[in-house]
């Protein structure tokens, strides 16, 4: 679905990942009885370029990018699109993404922080639908991910 990929975003792949993993409709019930929030992801690229995409883990299950102004959220996570990469990886935890001030979080606190949990029932459905196992995903990032698309 080329409509999520934003040139100069790490990030744009794994967008097309979990829109495609919630193509599943027991997964996306998953998601939206974990998360049960519209998030809106805004990433900075290396450029200084902002993008927005919008996780509706509340009604639909829908995952899309956002161009023009932002609809109405839950919450909204701020950071870079490196750091959103290694958040999504698991390779970083949001708690210390936001101490450390690299996650901003603008609305509900507590729906931001279940993000993490819509995280993992992604990556186990990706390798398992795929066959691949979990720790497959620690060799893997969105870019790799996209050379295989």
């Amino acid at each position: 679905m080329s409509d999520l990929a934003a040139d100069g975003f790490q990030a744009s792949p794994f967008f097309k990942e979990l829109h495609d993993g919630l193509a599943d409709n027991k997964i996306k019930q998953k998601a939206i009885a974990s998360v049960k929030a519209v998030i809106v992801i805004t990433l900075k690229n290396k450029e200084g370029k902002d993008q927005s995409w919008i996780l509706d883990l509340k009604n639909d299950g829908t995952v899309k990018k956002i161009d023009g102004s932002l609809p109405k959220s839950d919450v909204q996570l701020l950071l870079k699109d490196v750091d959103f990469v290694k958040l999504a990886n698991g390779k970083a935890n949001g708690q210390k993404l936001f101490m450390n001030g690299k996650l901003k979080v603008k609305g509900n606190m507590m729906k931001a922080t279940a993000i993490e949990s819509g995280f993992l029932i992604y990556r186990k459905n990706l390798f398992e639908n795929r066959g691949a196992s979990l720790q497959t995903w620690d060799r893997l990032s969105p870019t790799s991910l996209q050379k295989k698309s």
